[in-house]
């Protein structure tokens, strides 16, 4: 799955809904998206952590 790279926090977190830092594999990146490989899935619901 894809998500906006502004999403990961120290290239391997996300934060859920809820708050929750979320360690997530990752594979490819570019410089608007990255690839998640692991950790999480589309049913879950991601923070923006800039926001």
């Amino acid at each position: 799955m894809l998500i906006p790279r502004s999403y990961l926090i120290d290239d391997e977190y996300v934060l859920l809904k809820d708050k929750t830092k979320v360690r997530v594999g990752v594979g490819v990146k570019d410089t608007r998206y990255v690839e998640i490989t692991s950790g999480i899935t589309a049913e879950n619901e991601l923070l923006n952590p800039a926001e």
